[in-house]
C-alpha cells in the first residue's frame, strides 16, 4: 500500500446498496435495521503517478428515522445511526500495476460509519414507498495500529425502494 501523507486524494463514486427492517416505534420514530454493502473508492496523482482504490464493505448499521414533518404525500424525515462493517474486497492500482489490499492493517478488522441523513419519502402504495435522500458518513477504524490511518468521509445521493409487509 502507497505509504505517502502527502497525496491530495480524490474521491471517487461507488454504490451502496442495503436491505432491512422498518419498526414503528411511535409516531415519530422509526427504528431502523440493514445489511448494506457499500463502495468506496479513490484516486490521487503524486509524482506523476497515478494512485486508484477500490474498496467494497460489508456492514450492519443501526439508526433511528425522526419524522420532522409531514407535507402532502411527503414525509421529511432525519436519520441518525452507526454502521460496523469490515471490508470484503479491497484493490490499488498504481501505474496499471493492480495490488491486493486484502490482508492490510490500515484496512482491516471493523470500521464504525457514523450516519446523518435528510429524506424526502412518499407512499406510492398501502405496500410501498420511495424515498430520495443524502447521507453524510464519516468512518473510523478503532482496530488500525498501523502508522497509516484511514478514514472516510462519505457523501451520498440515496433513492430508496420500501416494501412493507403490513397486516
Amino acid at each position: 500500500m502507497f505509504k505517502q501523507s502527502n497525496i491530495d486524494f480524490q474521491s471517487g463514486s461507488g454504490s451502496s446498496s442495503e436491505i432491512g427492517f422498518l419498526k414503528k416505534i411511535n409516531k415519530k420514530l422509526i427504528l431502523n435495521i440493514d445489511l448494506s454493502l457499500d463502495e468506496y473508492n479513490g484516486v490521487s496523482l503524486y509524482d506523476g503517478a497515478v494512485y486508484k482504490w477500490s474498496t467494497k464493505h460489508i456492514g450492519i448499521q443501526d439508526a433511528i428515522i425522526y419524522k420532522i414533518f409531514r407535507t402532502g404525500v411527503f414525509d421529511f424525515n432525519a436519520k441518525i445511526g452507526i454502521k460496523a462493517s469490515t471490508v470484503k474486497y479491497g484493490k490499488q492500482e498504481m501505474d496499471r500495476v493492480v495490488y491486493d489490499l486484502m490482508g492490510e492493517k490500515e484496512l482491516s478488522g471493523f470500521v464504525l460509519v457514523n450516519l446523518l441523513a435528510i429524506q424526502l419519502k412518499s407512499n406510492i402504495s398501502k405496500n410501498s414507498a420511495i424515498s430520495l435522500g443524502y447521507n453524510y458518513n464519516t468512518s473510523f477504524n478503532l482496530a488500525n495500529t498501523s502508522e497509516e490511518k484511514l478514514s472516510f468521509n462519505i457523501n451520498q445521493i440515496q433513492l430508496g425502494v420500501f416494501f412493507f409487509n403490513k397486516k
